[in-house]
């Protein structure tokens, strides 16, 4: 059972306890946990979804079980668009199995149906339903103040705007997303049919300067490295 909520505490960047550290001890705490491997799969990370319209609280993995928050604050170390399909509905399977095809670049699935994701059929819009059978992702590998890994923050179709829009802000000032620390809240919204869900709306936090940038830096890539971005 999730714990209580607790407020967002904003911890400065400078605290964060990753960039606290040289770059062989975050490999060797990373090595003798997961194994000496050249890379990290996402769905070797702890995976974080937006919850249904029924909550506005993020479940949060931690040592101690999942943990209620209002808001995700952290740095965005890498990020990537994948694809997933489910051939049973959520509804339908409870949840907690893997998709039938996915595609980790957006462009090419494996499984069922697997093949080139823009010439698929899973890929063209449903009238009845007015989505895509195969939903399209935007995964955030978030690191926050106590992380040495990032968590995954899973962005679905429906708030793909917002976190696109985010990063082209960011652009738009030169930039780069990993300079600044995020804020990842829940909005509610309502679809077309009526149906209530929640919307992520990104928000910028801090940006980080001087020396820190550089320690982010080696981490970024490093990460980006192992997840293969």
């Amino acid at each position: 059972m999730a714990s209580r909520s607790k407020a967002v505490a904003v911890i400065p960047v400078g605290e964060y306890a990753v960039l606290g550290q040289d770059a062989e001890r975050v490999a060797a705490v990373i090595k003798e946990n997961m194994g000496d491997k050249a890379g990290v799969s996402l769905f070797e990370l702890d995976g974080i979804k937006v919850p249904s319209g029924e909550t506005q609280f993020w479940q949060v993995p931690t040592l101690d079980g999942p943990q209620a928050e209002k808001e995700i604050v952290g740095v965005i170390m890498a990020w990537q668009d994948v694809r997933a399909y489910y051939a049973t509905s959520y509804d339908d399977s409870g949840g907690g199995t893997p998709p039938d095809c996915r595609s980790a670049d957006g462009l090419e699935g494996s499984g069922s149906p697997g093949g080139v994701c823009a010439n698929c059929s899973m890929n063209a819009y449903d009238e009845e339903t007015g989505r895509k059978p195969c939903g399209e992702y935007r995964v955030l590998f978030m690191v926050r103040p106590k992380d040495f890994l990032p968590v995954v923050a899973w962005v679905p179709p429906s708030s793909l705007k917002p976190i696109r829009s985010h990063f082209r802000r960011l652009a738009s000032e030169g930039v780069r997303y990993w300079e600044t620390v995020t804020s990842l809240g829940l909005e509610k919204s309502k679809s077309k049919r009526g149906q209530v869900y929640n919307e992520i709306v990104p928000k910028l936090v801090e940006r980080i300067e001087g020396d820190l940038l550089a320690r982010v830096e080696v981490y970024h890539d490093n990460i980006a490295k192992a997840v293969g971005v």
